[in-house]
């Protein structure tokens, strides 16, 4: 009797032991090598949005010194066209009229409403581009928290 009890026993701790192996053993390799090519997915996708905000950031910075530098260039051709044409009516025999304060003020009015217009012109520009920007940045972001979490799967699935 004391035979079968102890060979029961036995019995008993070898599956026990087998159980707490198959626990214990590694995940399968399969397992592995498909978290491993997410990784490497992941990490492409990021370096492909990563890619793409830098160069639309990259767009969105020479667009706006291309627009300041036209800013700039406009002046100073109105600045030019203004003095020559001053020089050709200098040359002319009958003065000029001189300029009231209503015509100035006129002036003065429609250069601010203009100043205005390409204020709010540029202003839904850099707008327009910003959000651009913050949806690429917010696609890269994500993509980089899987990425993490993908990274931290992997190695944990090692030993």
């Amino acid at each position: 009797m004391k035979r079968r009890h102890l060979a029961a026993c036995l019995a008993a701790l070898s599956l026990f032991g087998t159980a707490a192996t198959l626990l214990r053993a590694d995940p399968p390799r399969a397992d592995r090598t498909t978290l491993r090519a997410e990784v490497v997915r992941l990490r492409t996708e990021v370096e492909m949005l990563r890619l793409d905000y830098e160069i639309a950031r990259g767009d969105l910075l020479e667009d706006l010194k291309l627009r300041h530098s036209l800013k700039t260039a406009g002046g100073l051709i109105s600045f030019g066209s203004a003095l020559q044409s001053a020089l050709n009516q200098a040359g002319e025999e009958p003065a000029p009229r001189p300029e009231t304060d209503q015509d100035r003020k006129q002036a003065a009015a429609a250069a601010e409403r203009e100043e205005k217009k390409d204020a709010a012109e540029e202003a839904s520009f850099i707008a327009g581009r910003k959000k651009e920007l913050a949806r690429l940045f917010s696609l890269l972001a994500a993509k980089q928290l899987d990425l993490e979490d993908a990274e931290r799967l992997y190695r944990a699935s090692h030993p």
